[in-house]
């Protein structure tokens, strides 16, 4: 289960980072701020906290 898909906003804390992601590859996802697009390794998503902003909300049956 991935916790974003490509397009998603996601927020990052520790540094707190709000971005798009653009591109999930092996090694690493591409991300898009105000600032640009950046790269951060995937393993930062296990080691971080990480928020889906526009997540999509699931209602129990």
């Amino acid at each position: 289960m991935n916790p974003f898909k490509i397009g998603s906003k996601i927020k990052l804390y520790d540094p707190e980072v709000q971005a798009t992601a653009l591109n999930v590859n092996l090694m690493f996802t591409e991300l898009e701020d105000d600032e640009g697009i950046f790269n951060v390794p995937n393993n930062t998503f296990f080691l971080k906290t990480v928020k889906g902003i526009n997540a999509e909300k699931t209602q129990p049956n």
